[in-house]
């Protein structure tokens, strides 16, 4: 079992995480949208693609170290700051900084031999996450990080107490004991990649913000459909019990798992109301409920190749879904334009071969905590 402790550390830690990486597109989008051009600020986002620095010879073991990482995560803390920053350049600059700190946590501790700070990494990221959705909804705010200086100032001070525990406690520290194994199948890490790509974009699509799915369904007078309050926190639910029910593995790793989201999404997407809603729910659900798989599978696959593939994968579908509605604006949006069925076929079907593309395994990141004998990891390709 996980300490209450240390899943509060890494809760705070997660939060973190998604205020930095859900914050620098926007910080980022302001300037093109500004100008109605691109601004060259663009170039920023390259600090998405932190990870591929872990295929240089000897960086993945240098950032492992818990020196490091230790301070790595005040890095990402400190960056909250940039709210506090004179001037929006100076806001973006630290901010992309702080989101490279992130990347970089993310991976190399995903990406660790020890099974314990995988599956800490794991379930700090899905934590945060439905701790970031949730203040969302009280703070009434895109990123609550920078609701105001007295939210921004408080975030810091807990996410520093957090990171400050985490040095001293010495969680970082490897505990592994290798013992003879099997060969552990790979799923081809290709496909793989481009399968999180896509979850992580659904996740962020669909239920960054919990009253989406509400906005979507909603119609015009006599059947408005549901409004965000209450209706909002059925989402939040939703999202809550696709985590628990992770741990059904032979139900989450099938194809028959893979329709039900397919079915629910196209609910959402082409029903109105309350039906609409209700593909949304189911939608939630589904999407929670793969992440175990698809991280699974993704820390079998190298670390910096995978990672590149993962974040090309998120950005294109960004893109893509921009150019459905700014059409008049880019080239090519006569054949993009209002055709999001596009994006959805390309995200669900990322999914699938994410999914069932390669060999099968046992659980090693989500769910091996309560495991008496250490997961084989040392036969995990570790190459970039």
């Amino acid at each position: 079992m996980i300490e209450t402790r240390t899943l509060v550390r890494e809760c705070v830690q997660g939060y973190v995480f998604w205020s930095l990486f859900q914050g620098l597109g926007p910080m980022i989008w302001f300037y093109p949208l500004n100008e109605l051009e691109l601004s060259g600020y663009e170039i920023f986002a390259v600090t998405f693609f932190a990870p591929v620095l872990v295929g240089i010879p000897g960086v993945l073991k240098l950032v492992q170290n818990r020196w490091m990482l230790g301070i790595l995560r005040l890095a990402t803390v400190g960056s909250l700051a940039s709210f506090q920053a004179s001037t929006t350049l100076i806001r973006l600059a630290i901010l992309a900084l702080g989101t490279g700190a992130a990347m970089l946590i993310f991976t190399v501790t995903l990406w660790s031999k020890d099974s314990r700070i995988r599956c800490h990494t794991f379930w700090g990221i899905i934590l945060g996450f439905l701790s970031f959705v949730s203040s969302r909804v009280w703070f009434v705010s895109f990123v609550p990080t920078w609701w105001s200086n007295q939210t921004n100032s408080i975030v810091i001070g807990i996410g520093a107490i957090a990171v400050l525990d985490h040095i001293i406690s010495g969680s970082d520290i490897f505990e592994v004991k290798e013992s003879p194994s099997k060969t552990t199948d790979r799923p081809y890490w290709l496909p793989t990649a481009i399968g999180f790509g896509s979850l992580l974009y659904l996740t962020h699509w669909c239920f960054g913000e919990s009253s989406l799915v509400l906005r979507w369904v909603v119609k015009g007078y006599p059947d408005h459909g549901p409004a965000p309050y209450p209706w909002g926190a059925f989402i939040l639910i939703g999202l809550g019990l696709g985590v628990l029910i992770m741990s059904w593995s032979r139900m989450t790793r099938s194809k028959i798992w893979w329709i039900v989201g397919l079915i629910s999404i196209l609910m959402l997407y082409y029903l109105p109301t309350w039906m609409g809603f209700i593909g949304g729910l189911g939608l939630s659900i589904f999407t929670m409920s793969i992440w175990s798989v698809l991280v699974d599978r993704l820390t079998l696959c190298p670390p910096a190749r995978s990672m590149f593939v993962v974040m090309v994968t998120y950005l294109v579908q960004i893109f893509f879904f921009v150019w459905t509605v700014a059409y008049n604006f880019v080239p090519g949006g006569v054949y993009t334009r209002e055709h999001t069925d596009y994006l959805i076929a390309a995200v669900m079907i990322g999914i699938f071969i994410g999914m069932f593309i390669g060999g099968e395994y046992n659980s090693h990141t989500a769910f091996p905590c309560d495991n008496k004998k250490q997961v084989p990891f040392n036969k995990i390709r570790t190459g970039q």
